[in-house]
């Protein structure tokens, strides 16, 4: 019932806070397009390539930003992501530990990190994550939906149906109905199962 999380949502959300050119899945990515100078360019090409479906390039062009500016959280934060997504969980963990030690307030990392640990068993330490991201954002409802089900998953059903409503309440402020109806299942699943 409570899958781990697939972290190809992330990607989007950090895209967010970078000023990246627009590109479209089918546009044909080359790296002559931008010819890569510094630790943005690369982020930038990094950025480009996972949407065109190129994820192990996009990791290449994270690790020369990452090398031109070894303190660009951002650029630990997406290729933190994008390793997750490609199954490496501890690498993704890994570079999240060393972006949120260069910038400690992006509730973001936080999620993903939390996300990465569920999907290796550490259900608390995921908690935790997401209790930090939930501090520094409240109103990020993927973070509530993300603790509830952790939450459920260590056995804290009336947490876990707590952390679900909240994040119903938080997506259908977004306009989000989609997700706020999965969150509203997955609490009233709960509560079916304790009340049996």
């Amino acid at each position: 019932m409570h899958k781990n999380l697939n972290l190809l949502w992330l990607i989007p959300l950090l895209f967010q806070v970078l000023p990246i050119n627009q590109v479209s899945a089918q546009t044909p990515l080359s790296v002559q397009q931008i010819a890569p100078v510094t630790a943005l360019d690369y982020l930038t090409n990094g950025n480009k390539k996972f949407k065109a479906g190129d994820k192990e390039g996009a990791i290449a062009d994270y690790d020369q930003a990452i090398r031109i500016n070894p303190q660009y959280a951002m650029a630990y934060f997406v290729r933190g992501a994008t390793k997750s997504v490609l199954g490496d969980r501890k690498g993704a963990i890994a570079d999240l530990d060393i972006g949120i030690q260069i910038n400690p307030r992006i509730a973001i990392a936080y999620t993903a990190r939390g996300t990465a640990k569920a999907g290796l068993g550490d259900k608390k330490g995921a908690i935790a994550d997401f209790d930090q991201a939930i501090l520094i954002n409240p109103q990020d409802a993927l973070s509530y939906s993300a603790r509830g089900n952790a939450k459920a998953a260590v056995g804290d059903e009336q947490g876990a149906i707590a952390d679900y409503h909240q994040a119903e309440t938080l997506y259908r402020r977004e306009g989000k109905s989609e997700l706020a109806k999965k969150a509203s299942d997955k609490a009233l699943l709960l509560q079916s199962e304790r009340e049996k």
